[in-house]
C-alpha cells in the first residue's frame, strides 16, 4: 500500500477522535481500512506459506500443507457437528427416505 494512503487513513483517524468525520469521509476510511487489512492479510498469509516446522527427528513440514489439511478436518468437523444438532426424529425420517430410495 501506498504510503499516500496509509497517511490518509491516519489523518481520517486523528479527525474522526477529534471534530468528526461526516458520511463520505467515514464510507473512505472504510474503504481505505478494507484496502489495508487486505495487503496485511495477504502479506502474513505469504510468510506463512513459506514457513515450515522442523520435528524433534530433523524433519520439515511446510506449514502451508498443514494449514490445508487442518482446514479439510475442520470443515469435516462443522459438517458432523451440524449433523449431530440436527433433530433427532427429522434424522430418523430422512433416514427411512433415504432405505426406501436405496430399494
Amino acid at each position: 500500500m501506498k504510503q499516500e494512503k496509509i497517511d490518509r487513513i491516519n489523518a481520517l483517524a486523528r479527525k474522526s477522535r477529534g471534530a468528526g468525520l461526516n458520511a463520505e469521509e467515514e464510507a473512505e476510511q472504510a474503504i481505505l481500512r478494507a484496502e489495508y487489512l487486505s495487503e496485511i492479510r495477504s502479506s502474513f498469509r505469504e510468510m506463512l506459506d513459506h514457513t515450515s516446522v522442523e520435528r524433534p527427528d530433523g524433519s520439515r513440514e511446510a506449514l502451508k500443507d498443514r494449514i490445508k489439511s487442518k482446514e479439510r478436518a475442520d470443515v469435516l468437523l462443522q459438517r458432523a457437528e451440524k449433523q449431530a444438532r440436527r433433530d433427532p426424529q427429522k434424522q430418523e425420517e430422512e433416514n427411512k427416505e433415504e432405505k426406501e430410495h436405496a430399494l
